[in-house]
């Protein structure tokens, strides 16, 4: 993918699987669904990663190591 930029107020789904970035952009109130009951989810990111305030994180399944953040 390219770039990100989730708007305020929104929610990102993201499932088991490797996701690359070259920038990664959350507005304020964002919500990341993350789904991690098929495996670990990857993020990769070339250039900048930016979280604004009030980010929230929700977790379905039970994966030993949920989420991995590369840059």
């Amino acid at each position: 993918y390219n770039n990100l930029q989730v708007f305020s107020r929104s929610t990102l789904h993201l499932s088991a699987g490797t996701y690359v970035f070259r920038n990664f952009r959350l507005e304020p109130d964002v919500t990341l669904d993350l789904d991690i009951a098929a495996g670990p989810i990857v993020v990769q990111v070339l250039e900048s990663v930016n979280f604004a305030d009030r980010t929230r994180m929700t977790w379905v399944g039970n994966n030993v190591n949920p989420v991995v953040a590369t840059r």
